[in-house]
C-alpha cells in the first residue's frame, strides 16, 4: 500500500504543478496544461481515496505506538485534502486556475500533515522490529540533533527564512502575469526595396 500512497503524492504533485503551468500560460499550452491538471487530478483523488480507505481499515503497522495519534486526526486531514483535490478538480474545468491553485497547496500541506500525524511519535516508523524495545521505529527524541544543533538551527532559521519569504514574494509579484506568445514583428511590405 505504501506504493500507492506514494503514487498518490507524485499524482498530487503534478496536479499542483500543472495547475501552476496553467495559471501562468495562455493560449494552447493553457489548453494542454488544464488537460493535464484534469487528468492528474482525477488520479490523484483515487489514489489518495485508496489510501484514505487504507488508513480508515488500521492498515498502520506502528499504530500500536506508545503516543501515538488516533487514527481519528490523519483520517480527517487526508478527508479534507481529498475534498480540496476534488474541488481543484471542478474549478481547473471551470478555468478557475487561481483557486484550484490554492486548493491543492492546501491539499499537499494536509496530505504532509496527515502523514505526519499517522506516525507520530515516530521519525522512522517500523516495518519490522523495534530499535527501542516496545517502540516500533525511531521515535523523534532519538532522531533530533543535538541541543547546540538545534539551537545554531534555530537562529540561523529565524534570520534567514524571512529573507527567503520576502524574496519568493517580491519574485512572485514580478512574475504575477500570464506569459504571452510575443507579436511577431512586422517584416517589409511584398516588393518593397531594402534602398
Amino acid at each position: 500500500m505504501a506504493l500507492v500512497g506514494g503514487l498518490a503524492t507524485v499524482a498530487i504533485f503534478a496536479f499542483h504543478g500543472s495547475v501552476f503551468l496553467s495559471l501562468k500560460t495562455s493560449g494552447e499550452l493553457r489548453q494542454r496544461a488544464r488537460r493535464a491538471a484534469g487528468m492528474a487530478g482525477s488520479v490523484a483523488v483515487v489514489l489518495l481515496a485508496a489510501t484514505v480507505v487504507w488508513v480508515a481499515a488500521g492498515g498502520r503497522p506502528w499504530a500500536t505506538a506508545s503516543g501515538a495519534l488516533s487514527g481519528a486526526v490523519p483520517l480527517a486531514l487526508a478527508l479534507v485534502a481529498a475534498v480540496l483535490l476534488v474541488g481543484a478538480v471542478l474549478l481547473i474545468a471551470q478555468s478557475r486556475e487561481m483557486l484550484a491553485f490554492v486548493a491543492t497547496g492546501a491539499a499537499i500541506l494536509l496530505a504532509v500533515g496527515a502523514i505526519w500525524s499517522l506516525m507520530y511519535p515516530m521519525a522512522i516508523p517500523a516495518s519490522s522490529g523495534a530499535v527501542v524495545p516496545g517502540v516500533a521505529g525511531v521515535p523523534i527524541a532519538l532522531a533530533a540533533s543535538q541541543p547546540y544543533t538545534l539551537t545554531v538551527m534555530t537562529i540561523v532559521a529565524a534570520i534567514f527564512t524571512p529573507i527567503v519569504l520576502l524574496y519568493q514574494g517580491w519574485t512572485y509579484w514580478v512574475f504575477r502575469q500570464r506569459l504571452v506568445r510575443p507579436l511577431s514583428a512586422p517584416g517589409p511590405a511584398p516588393g518593397a526595396s531594402g534602398g
